[in-house]
């Protein structure tokens, strides 16, 4: 803590190439900004909340400001709150998207469960009845902010009710964050996948797994040559970026475009895939090559697998070349993986099936985040009727 773990954390997060992987148990919430000064705490606890959320915790990053409410208004509604034994704090945040108020998660103290809304003088500095009634509370909301709005004429007119309306809210909210802490245990504490699932899938050492016979894909990365730094952004090595772009998506698509860029990037001897790198590659993309999205993501489909084919998958061996991260896993292969679990084990859990596929390509630990994300494929499987689900267990729709 303090200034020397603030020195001590940034040498340990600026040392990392590749990834950093965090082992805490601490949560970032547990840190309550109010009640200490250090520049280490607050940057500790921002820290953590970037290794849970990612670049969107840069901007929702929040923490009381010590002002005063900005109106008579305010200060009503944060005396009512206390007396009725909340804690909150005025004018949380920084810029243009201060919240009026704060009200601290009693469970968390370092986490607020809503913010609350007044329209005072924040409300009347907008230009615009669109900027006041619309844009602002989106901007916050789109920030993970949970909003009550209270206006002035409601609480002038009727004060009591827009008490009950807000301590409703508070207390629904705290029955909404237990429920998801206990579904968030459960899933902790049944992680492991069960064994006669994977082992319908893997075999001992490095032995092709098979499948009615016939060896199932394992996914085998491509070699390129190695070039120069030196000569990436000459025009004369263009067409062999695009070659070596092509190789890659012919011989491991669909492969996702963070992973082709990196690894064309690795061959030249570039160890970060920066911004310039990254426009120059898209600019020599292989004009003709097929892409899918999900949401910011681009997948790159090689020619030999049709679009969207639910045929088309490979699994990890023993060895550290084929594992992949599911994320690295466009959603069209992880229903092939799905099909092809339930083809194999019958009928089965959701959740059990969602961990096996991410042991199957790879991955040591299912963690939430990438059950979550075959969980979204096995709900299109679900929704194109490949696949029936009844009583939280799926199977194959035969």
């Amino acid at each position: 803590n303090g200034e020397g773990g603030h020195r001590r954390l940034n040498v340990a997060i600026s040392r990392a190439r590749e990834a950093v992987v965090i082992y805490s148990t601490l949560m970032p919430e547990q840190i309550e900004l109010s009640k200490v000064r250090a520049a280490g705490v607050r940057d500790l606890k921002h820290y953590l909340e970037f290794a849970i959320k990612g670049p969107r915790a840069l901007v929702a990053q929040s923490m009381p400001t010590g002002l005063a409410p900005d109106s008579p208004f305010e200060t009503a509604v944060i005396q009512i709150l206390r007396n009725h034994g909340w804690e909150v704090h005025p004018q949380v945040g920084c810029s243009g998207y201060r919240i009026d108020i704060g009200v601290v998660d009693p469970r968390a103290r370092g986490r607020y469960l809503v913010g609350i809304e007044c329209d005072g003088r924040t409300y009347h500095s907008g230009a615009t009845a669109r900027d006041r009634d619309r844009l602002r509370q989106h901007v916050l909301e789109g920030l993970g902010w949970r909003i009550h709005r209270i206006w002035s004429t409601d609480w002038w007119l009727n004060p009591e009710g827009e008490v009950k309306k807000i301590l409703e809210r508070l207390q629904a909210l705290m029955e909404e964050m237990k429920q998801t802490a206990d579904e968030l245990q459960e899933d902790a504490a049944t992680m492991e996948v069960p064994e006669d699932i994977v082992q319908a899938f893997t075999q001992e050492d490095t032995k092709p797994t098979e499948h009615g016979g016939a060896a199932l894909p394992v996914y085998a990365p491509v070699t390129l040559n190695i070039s120069g730094p030196d000569t990436f952004y000459e025009f004369r090595t263009a067409s062999l970026l695009t070659e070596q772009m092509a190789q890659v998506i012919d011989g491991e698509g669909p492969v996702s475009e963070a992973v082709l860029f990196r690894k064309v990037a690795r061959a030249w001897g570039l160890e970060r895939t920066g911004s310039r790198i990254v426009e120059r590659l898209k600019t020599l993309a292989p004009p003709s090559v097929r892409k899918t999205y999900e949401d910011a993501t681009a997948f790159y489909w090689p020619k030999s697998v049709p679009h969207a084919s639910l045929s088309h998958f490979r699994i990890a061996d023993a060895t550290a070349a084929s594992k992949r991260h599911i994320d690295e896993v466009c959603l069209e292969e992880i229903s092939a993986i799905v099909l092809q679990v339930l083809q194999q084990a019958g009928s089965a859990p959701r959740q059990d099936v969602a961990r096996s596929v991410c042991r199957l390509v790879g991955m040591s630990t299912a963690t939430a985040p990438a059950v979550a994300r075959v969980v979204l494929a096995i709900r299109a499987l679900r929704d194109t009727l490949k696949i029936i689900e009844a009583d939280d267990s799926i199977r194959l729709n035969n």
